[in-house]
């Protein structure tokens, strides 16, 4: 078997002191050098960009929040927010599969990666938002929009089930929330066309 790495703590997330970051795996009679498999995580006190397609993504909704909030409640900075984050999954669902087994010169497995999902970055970015939006079903209808126009740009070339449950989520939360039938109908009649584009596509 040689030796393999199993990577446990995803690039960006919060690692407790002393906590595990990979899993060695060897023969009985090879020496574990733990050291060099340590030494190639990059540790920081703050989150960088680099490497870190989730941190982004986690920036925007976290403006698109700020700007839902009733404290600040400036909705167009929201939107422009979910747009900027809408654009930066489309840039990602573009980009080849990163595969997270990673193989030596041989071919053989030496490494399992934790890489970042469209369906993780679909949550981690509308997951929160949708929940803050469903009193507001100018916003919601948005977010529907967007999710339908990644639907589009990423095509039958990536599955991802997180864009349609965020959307069904998206619509039954906004269309019970809605203070008139008016709104309600308007978001449940932006669902419907969502679903009738994606049937048409097909």
């Amino acid at each position: 078997m040689g030796t393999f790495v199993e990577q446990r703590r995803a690039v960006g997330t919060f690692v407790l002191t002393g906590g595990v970051l990979a899993v060695i795996y060897c023969d009985e009679d090879r020496d574990i050098d733990a050291r060099s498999v340590s030494d190639a995580f990059l540790l920081e006190e703050e989150r960088v960009v680099d490497g870190d397609m989730a941190f982004p993504v986690r920036q925007l909704a976290d403006i698109a929040l700020k700007g839902l909030s009733p404290s600040v409640n400036d909705p167009t900075t929201a939107e422009n927010a979910m747009d900027s984050l809408t654009d930066t999954l489309v840039r990602f669902a573009q980009r080849a599969t990163v595969d997270p087994l990673r193989v030596d010169g041989d071919g053989v497995a030496r490494l399992r990666a934790i890489a970042p999902t469209l369906d993780t970055l679909v949550l981690l970015g509308f997951d929160q938002v949708r929940r803050d939006a469903a009193h507001r079903p100018s916003f919601a209808v948005r977010l529907l929009e967007l999710l339908a126009d990644l639907r589009e740009c990423v095509g039958s070339a990536r599955s991802c089930e997180e864009i349609d449950r965020q959307a069904e989520l998206i619509a039954e939360q906004a269309a019970d929330l809605a203070a008139h039938q008016a709104d309600q109908r308007l978001v449940t009649d932006s669902y419907a066309r969502l679903h009738a584009d994606q049937r048409a596509h097909r």
